[in-house]
């Protein structure tokens, strides 16, 4: 596949100036856009503007589709445990990975943006599983807290066998992953939904 005249003939400045421009323009007036280039020492015709134009625009699309996906996922079933962050995260070392394969010329610039992409991800995956570890921790101690001051009041002869057990058992079932109401449901009919 032939790379774009606007790749391949414009320094990253001016092609993110060009993007913003498209974008503030609607993804039109390919003939101003044209002549200001020109301006800028640089001739590249309207048509292949425009077919930078229109790949730029697909993309603009797939992303704003992506993430407005992603936010009603994320608001019909909340990851709290991180897979959906996991994958999110190899989706995107594949594609830097299938950028850095496929290109010739990449740039001083767009080499250090794409190392600089990798080291964030490294670190944002890090700290999550750092964060969702922190969390189990706390979570379990918090849990054989509940459960000595429970068996230290049962011993003091504060509480019947029965009462003892269901609060034991309500307090050991504790997941703050999972809401109130599926866990009052998971007690009814014996599975989370």
């Amino acid at each position: 596949m032939q790379r774009s005249k606007v790749v391949t003939a414009l320094p990253v400045e001016l092609r993110e100036q060009l993007d913003q421009k498209l974008i503030t323009g609607s993804f039109s007036d390919y003939r101003g856009l044209e002549a200001w280039l020109g301006e800028q020492g640089f001739r590249i015709s309207r048509g292949s503007l425009q077919r930078y134009g229109s790949a730029f625009e697909r993309r603009m699309k797939t992303i704003s589709i992506a993430t407005k996906q992603a936010h009603a996922l994320a608001e019909a079933a909340p990851d709290r445990e991180g897979a959906m962050t996991d994958a999110l995260v190899r989706l995107v070392q594949e594609k830097i990975f299938g950028v850095l394969v496929e290109a010739e010329g990449i740039e001083d610039g767009q080499l250090t943006r794409i190392a600089r992409a990798i080291a964030d991800l490294g670190r944002a995956t890090i700290s999550q599983k750092k964060w969702a570890e922190e969390m189990r921790e706390r979570l379990e101690k918090q849990k054989r807290a509940a459960n000595e001051k429970i068996e230290g009041i049962k011993r003091t002869g504060g509480l019947s066998d029965e009462a003892y057990e269901a609060m034991r058992a309500l307090l050991l079932d504790i997941d703050p992953t999972v809401t109130n109401e599926q866990q009052s449901d998971s007690r009814h009919t014996g599975y989370l939904r």
